[in-house]
């Protein structure tokens, strides 16, 4: 039997079903709908929901699960690099002096023992600087990913930026300003003002999946809409656009690490 806590109610008119990354069931109803009336669609939608559930699992399966623990792997362009500590006060990235390869190809999430980012040791904060001092897990690991999220949004203003101009360059497309937020329901968006916003959580992937947003929002400065004709103007940057979206669907998830 369905529950109301499982319903977001609205001024719609008929229920609808969606599962979100993490395989949930969402029911959308109108206001007066019934629990019995939901109850019955629910259960006539029963084959399609576990379709869609099993499917949910297998992205959130193929997609990275950083622990944010020192020696662990994080997301970062594609691939998985290694999280390490240093004395220092500042972050840095080691063993990649140059961006992956212009040519673009699907995540894959290969670990890169090679490629290393290094955040500050926490128990270098400690008043007493005492290096064998013991810190929770659960403290290590809340303050790392305060300091990676900086990091992130900071690594994608840069890179995003850039290749964003890149496909100016490349195209007729034109936009007036790019800005990083920590969203995580989209990819990305694009204003009338022609003012384009990504989610920093897009330097996880790789350029092929970071290129077909990019082209994408750049197409909304042209249509604020997603029509056939803003559909067929993204195929004319990107002929495989379709690819490259389902790509970006399989890594859904990545948006609320």
């Amino acid at each position: 039997m369905i529950h109301e806590d499982q319903i977001i109610r609205s001024r719609r008119r008929s229920i609808a079903l969606e599962i979100n990354d993490e395989g949930r069931l969402i029911i959308r109803a109108p206001l007066k709908a019934s629990l019995t009336e939901i109850d019955a669609f629910v259960t006539s939608k029963q084959s399609w929901i576990a379709e869609k559930q099993a499917n949910a699992k297998k992205r959130s399966a193929a997609s990275p699960h950083p622990s944010w623990e020192e020696d662990s792997h994080i997301p970062f362009l594609g691939m998985m690099i290694r999280l390490c500590y240093h004395d220092r006060n500042y972050i840095k990235l080691e063993g990649m002096n140059e961006l992956p390869e212009a040519l673009p190809h699907p995540a894959d999430f290969k670990t890169r023992d090679d490629i290393r980012v290094l955040i500050p040791d926490l128990r270098l904060r400690v008043r007493e600087f005492k290096l064998n001092y013991d810190i929770p897990r659960e403290t290590e690991i809340k303050q790392n990913m305060l300091m990676l999220e900086h990091w992130y949004k900071s690594v994608a203003l840069d890179i995003l930026k850039k290749r964003t101009a890149l496909w100016c360059s490349k195209t007729v497309l034109k936009c007036n300003s790019v800005k990083i937020t920590s969203a995580k329901r989209k990819w990305g968006s694009c204003s009338s003002r022609k003012e384009i916003i990504y989610s920093r959580q897009l330097i996880c992937l790789s350029f092929y999946e970071i290129d077909y947003v990019i082209v994408h929002e750049l197409t909304h400065t042209l249509h604020m809409d997603h029509s056939s004709q803003f559909y067929a103007d993204v195929a004319k940057v990107l002929p495989d656009y379709k690819n490259r979206e389902a790509a970006l669907r399989q890594y859904n998830s990545i948006l609320s690490i």
